[in-house]
């Protein structure tokens, strides 16, 4: 039986537009459970990233309810929404500092972080000094530095070239196996929502509902070539068209 630390139920979201009431999310029943990494996958301006927002508590919804056990979250950005006056180092920290956490230990999660994001000999850059790949390295340190239970990412990889965005996605993944997070990721990519997550929760064109959430059946390591794959590609290609 499987832990559910989010649940929407019913949920409804709109924008206002020229006076105007946009709906953007109807009747949005999902759960996130324990130690998954999930999938929102949809077309553009499907309301993805609306959804991932009301999941970690950034909005709230028009209607419905979430439900959220009390732990601790990250949010790793899109457009990386790093503090440009600070550091690397400050930036990673930020989460901590505002926790009032000791010292010492700041020190030594920063340093840990800095290790695993390969950013050694960036500590005292600014952002303005960083690549597009670099940035979102640090938005990801940032995001695990206060231990969370679970991190939302709103399509970290769209922003970065096909190379650094393989390598970084593969990193990504290694820290979902290594620390047992939670993980809930935007993406429309649906090769990319298949080779990392354990379930896909298919949207619906705008306003949208979730059509589907299918089970990930394939094995870790997956084999983005082999023809079972790509013939879930294609189909799933066709759900979100």
């Amino acid at each position: 039986m499987h832990k559910i630390l989010i649940k929407t139920q019913n949920v409804f979201r709109h924008f206002e537009e020229d006076e105007k009431r946009i709906p953007v999310l109807r009747d949005i029943d999902l759960d996130v459970r324990e130690g998954e990494f999930l999938m929102l996958l949809g077309p553009s301006g499907s309301g993805k990233s609306t959804l991932l927002r009301l999941l970690a508590g950034l909005a709230e919804p028009d209607g419905g309810v979430v439900t959220r056990a009390k732990m601790g979250m990250g949010f790793v950005f899109q457009d990386f929404a790093l503090f440009p006056w600070l550091t690397v180092e400050q930036n990673i920290r930020f989460g901590l500092d505002m926790n009032d956490t000791p010292e010492t230990l700041k020190h030594r999660v920063v340093h840990q972080l800095v290790a695993k994001m390969g950013l050694q000999g960036f500590e005292h850059s600014f952002p303005r000094e960083l690549s597009g790949g670099m940035k979102q390295r640090v938005g990801i340190a940032r995001a695990l530095a206060v231990n969370p239970k679970v991190v939302f990412l709103d399509e970290p990889f769209s922003a970065l070239d096909t190379f650094t965005a393989t390598k970084l996605r593969a990193e990504v993944l290694e820290i979902w196996q290594e620390r047992k997070v939670t993980m809930v990721m935007v993406t429309h990519s649906v090769e990319e929502a298949l080779l990392l997550g354990d379930r896909i929760a298919v949207f619906s064109h705008r306003p949208a509902t979730i059509e589907k959430i299918i089970e990930n059946p394939f094995p870790r390591p997956r084999n983005t070539h082999a023809h079972e794959f790509v013939k879930m590609v294609e189909h799933i290609s066709q759900l979100v068209e």
